[in-house]
């Protein structure tokens, strides 16, 4: 222990924190008030339903292959517009080179 109460070595503000953040019993599974089991809990809770309805399940897949489509469709947008740029960018190339 140290001379002055209120400076505590490394070893006491550890015993201090373990004997405070520690719940016993069936209090532990049931700590509301704590804001990681809240949302450990919600995060459970949302994936328990996930897997237990089949309408969900069926909705979040028929969501994600939609959105995976507009990607693809965004994407093949992108190269068909990228193929454009090149191809008017040759064509001035060969305009300049007969001008010269």
């Amino acid at each position: 222990m140290s001379d002055h109460p209120e400076i505590k070595t490394a070893e006491e503000e550890k015993r201090v924190y373990i004997s405070e953040d520690t719940n016993t019993g069936l209090s532990s599974w049931f700590a509301f008030s704590d804001s990681s089991y809240l949302k450990g809990f919600t995060i459970a809770a949302g994936i328990t339903l996930v897997a237990a309805n089949p309408k969900v399940r069926e909705a979040i897949v028929k969501g994600g292959v939609k959105a995976w489509q507009y990607v693809q469709g965004g994407i093949e947008e992108l190269k068909e517009k990228v193929q454009d740029v090149r191809a008017e960018m040759g064509s001035q190339e060969s305009t300049e080179d007969n001008k010269k």
